[in-house]
């Protein structure tokens, strides 16, 4: 995967997340939002974090099987 491009994919989720949160989409700390990066890697919010506060570097990063990469 691409760094600049995983990079991007990260800000975006931030971005989409943010933007559900001052909707009032969704409570802080409800479910997950994930995007899939590539065949065999998510990009995921982890558990328990607000939605509104979450940062690129904050996001996990999972194989299909579930595994944190």
């Amino acid at each position: 995967m691409n760094i600049n491009l995983e990079s991007q994919y990260r800000r975006d989720l931030v971005e989409v997340c943010r933007r559900m949160y001052q909707k009032g989409f969704v409570a802080s700390n409800d479910g997950n939002v994930s995007i899939r990066i590539s065949d065999k890697e998510i990009l995921a919010t982890p558990t328990g974090m607000s939605k509104g506060d979450i940062s690129p570097d904050q996001l996990i990063k999972v194989n299909m099987k579930g595994e944190l990469i």
